[in-house]
């Protein structure tokens, strides 16, 4: 076996005194967001945590610190830094954006709208040295940075102001720089899935042994190695603003939403369905019921949806106001006796007549989606629900239906790919459009309810009881005024007065 002084010889020849890794942690360059993708990637393992120093001071956590200049009185808090200038290291520094960008999110900062300006220096002391000349009105860099420059005689911290500041605690011991952030554990050093573990123990021990006055130590700055730390909250920054290697946490593709959430879709969908067939089931027995048309009229009305009816030659017969002025954007006098050819563009007419023609010939219902020109002058793309009805001798008279615009739905499957983080939001909608329906559908049996009730009653008063229209017709008449005139009720309806009767037995 290799002895440790040998072994770390070769380790720290090879490894520690390469170009880059020195000049990385020099630089403060070398930070554990590179670590936890390494660890998600390619599967490595932790083997000792450094320590490092600062003059005499030895840490194995590090965070951010966020500053301004001292004779800045309008900034004294994270909030007040929207609409400020901000320099940070660079996107990639954890140290010296990383940890206060999770700081800025927990405050509800986005540093990318909320900042009039977001500039990466570079390097940690460039970003101090551009807020004391006032390039930037606040930034960020790595812990003991600015008590590096003090020591150095660079700067006076009197000239800085702390922004959240705060303490932490490291090893059980207060930490011992300026902060404003989070700790987080020092950069590690890992092996490689496959790695011999004797050599991996053999590389430990020797990291650990290596003391502060070891040359090696001292030429890169650190003071030793420690058994490796938990990295949890390192990867928990990282998911929460989604950074390398959690860039897609949370997201799910339209195969994975469809395969979770299948039966739900399916319920929901056989519900609305439902729901939609006794709408329809509803309309049609009122509509069957032509005496009835004054409270027909006031439940479509009731009814959010856009509603219309038509005869056999299809011309419209009626419909709630929401269809004429949306739709039509006419006077429903101006709609009624007239077919679709007639009032909407070619295009969109021939296929209306087309499919209303497709009903009639096989009477029941119809489902089809179409684009429909609204009154606004705006195309929509709507699903379309039709039942053919009946008149009380059971001839087939027209068809009513239903307009549901589904214009947003459709966008929203070309976008659904890039929108699947917002599904819960869209389950939330769907759950709310459901409560809606069932709360329309009750409101519609109730009045089913209400009006039969009303019938009955006034069928059985022994008052004299008429409705008539604004000029005088009569649209309704009991059985009491049946016996006073001797007229049948069929006789009664659609006259504008009733004699009576003297020759009635």
């Amino acid at each position: 076996m290799v002895e440790d002084d040998s072994l770390l010889a070769r380790v720290i020849e090879e490894e520690l005194n390469s170009e880059g890794i020195k000049s990385a942690i020099v630089s403060n360059d070398l930070d554990v967001e590179s670590a936890v993708e390494m660890e998600n990637d390619y599967a490595v393992s932790r083997i000792a945590t450094v320590i490092s120093k600062s003059g005499d001071v030895e840490v194995t956590e590090f965070g951010g610190v966020i500053f301004t200049r001292s004779d800045r009185l309008d900034i004294n808090k994270l909030e007040d830094l929207r609409g400020k200038r901000f320099v940070a290291v660079n996107k990639d520094s954890f140290g010296g954006w990383v940890a206060a960008h999770r700081e800025l999110y927990d405050a509800k900062i986005n540093p990318f709208t909320d900042f009039k300006k977001l500039i990466f220096s570079g390097g940690h002391d460039e970003a101090v040295f551009a807020v004391l000349s006032g390039e930037a009105d606040a930034g960020t860099a790595r812990t003991d940075t600015l008590e590096k420059l003090a020591s150095d005689g660079k700067i006076d911290l009197a000239d800085i102001k702390i922004i959240n500041l705060r303490e932490g605690y490291s090893d059980d011991h207060k930490f011992p720089f300026l902060l404003s952030t989070r700790l987080y554990p020092e950069w590690l050093l890992a092996k490689i899935a496959g790695t011999d573990d004797v050599l991996s123990r053999s590389v430990a021990r020797a990291l650990y042994s290596m003391s502060a006055n070891h040359q090696v130590a001292q030429a890169v700055g650190i003071s030793g190695w420690s058994t490796p730390r938990n990295y949890n909250s390192v990867a928990d920054t990282l998911r929460t603003l989604r950074l390398r290697p959690f860039e897609n946490y949370g997201k799910m593709s339209l195969e994975q939403i469809i395969l979770e959430y299948r039966w739900f879709l399916l319920i929901i969908t056989i519900l609305l369905l439902s729901l939609l067939g006794a709408s329809l089931f509803l309309l049609g027995i009122w509509l069957k019921r032509k005496n009835d048309s004054i409270f027909f009229q006031s439940l479509i009305e009731a009814v959010p949806s856009l509603i219309f009816y038509k005869n056999i030659k299809g011309e419209y017969v009626g419909g709630n106001k929401a269809f004429f002025d949306q739709v039509m954007g006419k006077d429903r006098k101006e709609v009624i006796g007239k077919t679709a050819l007639e009032l909407v563009p070619q295009k969109f007419g021939k296929i209306y007549k087309s499919k209303d023609e497709e009903l009639l010939a096989n009477p029941g219902r119809q489902i089809y989606e179409s684009g429909i020109r609204f009154a606004d002058g705006t195309d929509r793309y709507c699903k379309i629900y039709k039942s053919t009805y009946n008149d009380a001798r059971k001839r087939l008279t027209g068809i009513v239906g239903i307009l549901s615009d589904i214009s947003e739905s459709k966008e929203r499957e070309k976008q659904l790919l890039s929108l699947n983080e917002k599904a819960s939001q869209q389950q939330e909608a769907a759950l709310n459009i459901l409560e809606d329906l069932q709360l329309e559908k009750d409101r519609a049996e109730a009045l089913v309810g209400d009006l039969e009730k009303f019938r009955l009653a006034v069928d059985g008063a022994s008052d004299h009881t008429v409705i008539t229209d604004p000029d005088g017709i009569i649209l309704y008449a009991n059985d009491s005024i049946r016996r006073i005139t001797g007229f049948s009720i069929d006789e009664m309806l659609g006259k504008k007065r009733v004699a009576r009767n003297c020759g009635a037995a």
